[in-house]
This record gives structure tokens, sequence and C-alpha cells, in this order.
């Protein structure tokens, strides 16, 4: 049995210092490490989650802002595994967040006293593992599932106005919820710009479509740089040229892998056992 780290992709540079300390004081890691999204993606997390000794949050502003990564901490909670947070980015409030009646250890700075009080936190954990619960709990839904379904959507050979009138509504509707998570953001666009592009493309969807892409571009002017795409090989729509539809967001926003020895998995980011 593993340690599973639950992280926001955004903070996936943070986190190599605690994967690095954590492999040298022997511990088994996994973490979303592949950037993947869809059913088999989510459902391999949840398998890690439902093995492992002891969750760790790599908590952060980043984290708490993450639906998957929110996601996995209810889980871990419903499952009884035993909660690590470990701080590894800027939080806003220390005393209003899901963890915040847990012992959290600083590990923003790393030091030698960081990571001894990160090992001893650990072994203290292992020894209040319980056994899951039966039945086991409901498993949560896959993040920005919609993402997908409406990327399958896209795929159809001909859509007709109604249809894109539809696509445009639902797209919408997922960045009203989700447009404060870039990879979300960055999902939708993708999906928004392969929905132009079509040869049955109505002139009332583009130019909704460019009124949105302005919206969604302006919000990333603000919010600074662009989420790192992710690397799986998606599906082509019909007359959309060269564009490829999206792998929901988990996690880009998340995430995980085995520290000593990689864990790749098909496809979600944010976050492993």
């Amino acid at each position: 049995m593993a340690l599973f780290i639950s992280y926001s992709s955004q903070d996936r540079s943070s986190l190599e210092a605690l994967t690095t300390a954590l492999k040298r004081a022997q511990q088994q890691v996994w973490f979303d490490q592949e950037l993947g999204g869809g059913d088999a993606w989510w459902s391999a997390i949840l398998e890690q989650i439902r093995t492992c000794e002891v969750f760790i949050v790599a908590l952060s502003n980043h984290w708490l802002q993450s639906k998957p990564s929110q996601a996995e901490l209810r889980y871990a909670q419903a499952l009884n595994r035993p909660i690590l947070p470990v701080k590894v980015g800027p939080v806003d409030s220390v005393r209003v967040n899901p963890v915040a009646n847990l012992q959290i250890i600083d590990y923003q700075n790393p030091t030698v006293d960081a990571g001894i009080q990160l090992v001893t936190a650990i072994h203290a954990l292992r020894g209040k593992v319980q056994p899951l619960p039966s039945p086991l709990p409901e498993e949560p839904p896959v993040p920005f599932g919609y993402i997908t379904r409406l990327g399958n959507t896209l795929a159809e050979k001909e859509l007709s106005p109604q249809q894109q009138l539809q696509l445009m509504v639902e797209l919408r509707s997922g960045l009203d919820e989700d447009g404060d998570d870039p990879s979300a953001r960055s999902d939708i666009a993708q999906l928004l710009r392969m929905l132009r592009l079509r040869h049955d493309v109505t002139y009332r969807t583009r130019s909704e479509i460019d009124n949105v892409l302005a919206e969604i571009d302006a919000k990333d002017k603000s919010a600074g740089p662009s989420p790192t795409p992710a690397k799986t090989e998606p599906q082509r729509p019909a007359g959309a040229g060269t564009l490829r539809s999206p792998v929901p967001a988990r996690r880009r926003a998340r995430r995980r892998g085995n520290a000593s020895r990689p864990h790749r998995r098909a496809p979600d980011q944010t976050s492993g056992c």
C-alpha cells in the first residue's frame, strides 16, 4: 500500500520537492502524474484512494479551488482514509478550509525539520488505518464529465442549428460554473473553437462563439499563463480541420504517478496511492 497525493496541476512544480523527500524516506507514492481524463482515468484515481494507507493533501489555494481535488478529499473521508495536509503553497485561511481541523505540515520551504515532521506524521497515521466501510460509499462522478460528452457530440458528422444552439447553452453553462478553473476554461475554449471551424456552423453560432471566446481571452489575460495542454490523443470532429478535442480538466489539473516507478494511465487532473 502506498501514499496517495491529491494536488492541483497548478502546483506541479511545488510537488517535486515533496515527492523527492518521500522517495528518499523509502515511501511508496502514487499521484496522478499522467495528464488524462474520462472514466478510466477517474476510476484509476478512485481505486488508488481506496487502497492507500495515507491520503496526503498538497494544500494550497489552487488545491482548495480544484473541483477534482475536493471530490477526492470527500471520497477519502467517506472511506475513512487517514488524511495528512501538507502545505505546498499559499493558503488564504488555515482556519476556513476542509482540512483546517487536521495537523498541517508546512512544506513550502523544505527543511530537515520539516522532512522529519512529515515522515513522523505519516508513520503515526499508518497506525490508524481502518478497514474500508461496507458497503463502499458511492463513487463521485467524473469531474468535468460534460466536457468529454460535448467533445463526443462535436465528433458527429452533422450538427443541426438546434444541436449547435444546445451545445452553446451547455458550454456557456459549464463556463459559468467552472470558468475559474484554468484547465476547464481552456478545454471549453478549445471545444468552442472546434465548433466554430465546423463546415456546418451557422452564422449565429459563430458570432456567439466569438463573443464567448473574447470573454475567455480576457479572463486568461487577467489570470496569467495558460495551463499546460494535455498529452492525450483526442478525437477529431467532422469538419473541424486538425483541431482535436480536449480531455477533461482533471487534473491538467491533477496529477499522479508512482514516485519510484511512474504509473501510466489512459484517460484527469489537478488529484495518488
